[in-house]
């Protein structure tokens, strides 16, 4: 669901004081008008229950495309660990532009997006290779982060790691 910060006011807020409760360095909860907050949830026989959500600026000057991820399951079995891999291709695929989430990142957060940005950059090396046309196959980092919607430095970051 997307909800946003300024027309839903009161329920935004509430988002972020959920996780406040959980994440020590965060500060905004009160001025939500510039954000827009998605919350996913899980169904079953009860019906739909939050499971986290994540959130980002309308316009960043900072190209931010995530300043927040909360997930209040992290249960492998219930396939849940992953979330933050497939919330973000869409929030990183928008219009091409390169993007990277709000930093300072939590310890988890860190932990979370280095996964996905492993995996999204193994596939896309894999892939390019497969249909690689030149000999020796010849990509740059401004070509990977341009098909992966990535700053330069989480790229970097990611390699070196």
């Amino acid at each position: 669901f997307e909800i946003d910060g300024r027309k839903n006011k009161n329920y935004a807020q509430n988002l972020c004081l959920l996780a406040k409760l959980f994440l020590d360095h965060k500060t905004l909860y009160y001025d939500t008008d510039p954000f827009l907050f998605y919350v996913m949830t899980e169904y079953d026989q009860y019906g739909l229950h939050m499971v986290g959500y994540f959130s980002k600026e309308k316009e960043s000057s900072e190209d931010y495309n995530v300043c927040l991820y909360f997930n209040s399951t992290l249960s492998p079995e219930k396939g849940l660990r992953s979330a933050a891999d497939r919330v973000q291709l869409p929030a990183e695929s928008g219009g091409g532009k390169l993007g990277s989430p709000e930093k300072p990142l939590s310890d988890l957060g860190l932990l979370s997006y280095r996964s996905y940005w492993s995996n999204a950059v193994l596939e896309s090396l894999i892939q390019y290779m497969e249909n690689a046309t030149e000999s020796p196959p010849n990509l740059t980092i401004l070509e990977l982060c341009d098909r992966l919607c990535m700053k330069k430095d989480d790229v970097i970051s990611t390699l070196q790691h």
